[in-house]
């Protein structure tokens, strides 16, 4: 009888060491193609080598390369300010990614014709009201995609309306050269800024990109005592630097009591 148990024991062990390994070598397979149709999947297209040599790698946003105007560049036909950017993010965006844009064996060259380019024009109007701009507004500015314009736009309206035109470079994952050439293009706008102390919300203050949940527990109530907030009792107020201060203050109505 023990001998028959002792029989049984070991073959299910057996059993489940075969069923095992079994089961391990068929995810191991099952892994492998996975990852070979992924890699052919996601593998980078390039179209066919251009009359100098060059092979230009797909833009992976929905944005044209118009080759034929960039080889008429090089050959020394004059390039709009447009194009020259459109050139110029693409190359910074792939470099970014570790995959290098082959648009020339000297890539940086490339990017310092660019930016001389764009430095004498900027493809950008000279007054742009930013605050009057909604999301399809800015996707017709060069440069500027359905996603950069939805968070620009997204971040004016946490913000009440940009104050001042350096705020466009605390918008998230905006390019700087972009933010750069845009700041260029501000104008004085005519719509004013959301004011957050006038009926001081919890959530509003707190969601502020310059206020947040800290400093929201000190201003929630100071601007309830103070509804008639003069410019003494804000530089008079404890719990915040002055230089916590400023970004906040042009999103505040002052009395003149």
């Amino acid at each position: 009888m023990l001998e028959l148990r002792k029989n049984i024991t070991q073959g299910s062990l057996w059993f489940a060491i075969t069923t095992l390994s079994f089961l391990a070598i068929v995810r191991c397979h099952t892994q492998s193609q996975h990852a070979k149709t992924l890699g052919k999947t996601i593998a980078p297209q390039q179209t066919p080598d251009t009359p100098n040599g060059n092979k230009f790698r797909k833009y992976p946003y929905k944005r044209e390369w118009k080759e034929d105007r960039y080889q008429a560049w090089k050959n020394g036909k004059p390039l709009q300010a447009k194009l020259a950017l459109d050139l110029l993010l693409a190359l910074r965006n792939s470099q970014h990614k570790n995959t290098p844009l082959q648009f020339s064996p000297d890539s940086a060259k490339l990017v310092s014709e660019l930016l001389v380019k764009l430095k004498k024009d900027n493809p950008f109007p000279k007054k742009l009201d930013w605050n009057q701009l909604d999301s399809s507004d800015w996707e017709h500015l060069p440069g500027i995609g359905p996603a950069t314009a939805k968070r620009i736009v997204k971040y004016k309206n946490k913000l009440g309306g940009f104050a001042n035109p350096h705020q466009i470079m605390e918008v998230p994952k905006i390019d700087t050269l972009l933010a750069q050439l845009l700041i260029e293009s501000w104008t004085a706008t005519n719509t004013p800024t959301v004011k957050i102390n006038t009926t001081p919300a919890w959530k509003q203050l707190y969601t502020h990109p310059y206020i947040g949940p800290l400093k929201a527990k000190i201003l929630h109530p100071f601007f309830t005592q103070h509804p008639n907030l003069t410019p003494t009792d804000w530089n008079n107020m404890q719990g915040l630097t002055p230089q916590e201060k400023d970004p906040i203050t042009p999103y505040l109505a002052f009395s003149n009591k």
